[in-house]
């Protein structure tokens, strides 16, 4: 059952006093869909997008009166009316339609497209603050039979507003909470409520955190896992827990990072490396004059290896040979040299 143009006033008028120093934009649905409203907010200079229905006639400059649902809106159209008349009632201005019908996906689509009234100006930007109110009806919800179950309180004037305030508060807490989730891109993983006979998965923020009670994330583990719970992998390169898996490597599982690309796996076994006498055994070797190949195939430690440890004793070494007692007499061996031309 639909509400008067009085009642609207009146459950309207204390949100705009409390918002006074807000910029408001009122959305409203087809039951605010009205001319009295609009005309009535913009005596407020509160901008508003309201929903009207398609059997409504509007008239446009220098033209008849039309049927919205005559302007030829189609899925995936769209179109933008300014200063168009909205009722044939006399004293009312002029206000701009907004008209979008999403078009069809994977053979989904929405049954009738969306007449918007609006004197916000722009066309994109009706559209996508009046695209804020599938979040606004999932709030509905929550605090409804989705979640709080605010509808059977039975509670009267002063005991509900203040269930709603703490309410208000506890669905904050949460839908904050659930967001964080959601940029983590782990909401499929978080333990949530049983809901039987649901087959699409709620899209509220809030349900992101129906069930979560531990300081650090715990999911459900995968059905060829005995163990109970598991914990999120997270990428060693930038610690995120926005995962896939990505086949195996080596017998193990691999995972791939959604966020920087780095692929990993569950468990890595640290490197046991060579021991101590091996790299002495190969750096006599090469001190000797034993090629580093030839090492290699001897000790079986790969030539690249035996290179970084010469050059790494090779930077322990000083930088010139300084004797302690400078000899009296030296000796050069086969020493040439010419003065001016050599005939």
């Amino acid at each position: 059952m639909g509400i008067n143009i009085w009642e609207q006033q009146a459950l309207i008028t204390p949100v705009l006093e409390l918002l006074s120093d807000y910029e408001v934009i009122v959305i409203g649905d087809r039951e605010f869909g009205s001319v009295k409203l609009a005309s009535w907010l913009c005596n407020k200079q509160v901008k508003f997008i309201l929903r009207v229905k398609q059997g409504r006639y509007i008239q446009s400059e220098k033209s008849d009166y039309i049927l919205l649902s005559d302007l030829g809106l189609l899925p995936g159209t769209s179109f933008y009316l300014l200063d168009v008349k909205f009722t044939k009632q006399k004293g009312f201005g002029t206000f701009d339609i907004a008209a979008y019908w999403i078009r069809k996906y994977r053979g989904k689509h929405e049954d009738e497209g969306w007449y918007l009234l609006t004197n916000v100006g722009i066309f994109k930007k009706s559209i996508d603050i009046f695209k804020c109110r599938s979040g606004i009806k999932a709030m509905f919800k929550d605090c409804k039979s989705g979640g709080y179950n605010l509808e059977r309180s039975h509670a009267n004037n002063q005991r509900l507003s203040s269930l709603i305030l703490l309410i208000a508060i506890a669905y904050s807490c949460a839908v904050i909470q659930g967001q964080k989730i959601k940029t983590m891109g782990v909401e499929k993983y978080v333990g949530r409520l049983t809901e039987y006979g649901r087959s699409i998965r709620r899209h509220s923020s809030f349900w992101g955190v129906a069930e979560l009670g531990y300081d650090k994330f715990i999911v459900r583990a995968p059905k060829n896992n005995t163990s109970k719970n598991e914990e999120l992998m997270k990428c060693p390169e930038c610690q995120s827990t926005h995962a896939n898996k990505n086949g195996h490597k080596k017998g193990k599982q691999n995972y791939i990072c959604v966020g920087c690309g780095r692929q990993f796996i569950d468990c890595y076994k640290p490197h046991k490396g060579d021991s101590e006498e091996v790299k002495r055994e190969c750096l006599k070797m090469s001190v000797n004059g034993m090629g580093f190949r030839a090492i290699e195939r001897i000790e079986g430690v790969h030539h690249t290896s035996i290179i970084n440890w010469v050059k790494q004793v090779g930077e322990l070494l000083p930088d010139a040979y300084e004797p302690e007692t400078v000899p009296l007499v030296g000796e050069l061996d086969e020493l040439e040299t010419f003065v001016g031309q050599k005939k």
